[in-house]
């Protein structure tokens, strides 16, 4: 799979909310992976996991020995974490009012009820 960092970040930039799933790591993840089967056989239970997909940037220099993909994976959960960009996920509320245990927990968003979210 290939990923264009630099149409994430400009995106992220932009201060835009990623609706379609197409603009964000996430978003880019997601068309590449829809309507695929999923290689569930990748993960083994001796506590090694291979890769599910292998990863490229457009436009670098990247040889996926795993750290192209590790950066994909750090990516998507900075996304989801990033309130502004991806609207599928929200603070739980002990992080909001810095209240009680699971402070730095998000939750799904339930006002995230399109197709794509």
């Amino acid at each position: 799979m290939n990923f264009k960092r630099h149409v994430a970040h400009n995106f992220k930039d932009s201060g835009a909310v990623d609706h379609t799933g197409e603009y964000t790591i996430f978003g880019q993840t997601f068309q590449q992976l829809k309507g695929k089967t999923p290689k569930w056989d990748c993960f083994k239970c001796n506590g090694v996991d291979d890769k599910i997909f292998s990863a490229g940037f457009v436009g670098e220099a990247s040889i996926d020995a795993g750290g192209p993909y590790r950066e994909i994976l750090t990516n998507l959960a900075n996304e989801l974490e990033h309130i502004g960009t991806l609207p599928l996920m929200i603070k739980s509320t002990n992080q909001r009012t810095d209240h009680g245990d699971n402070r730095e927990c998000y939750v799904v968003n339930s006002d995230s009820i399109t197709p794509t979210h």
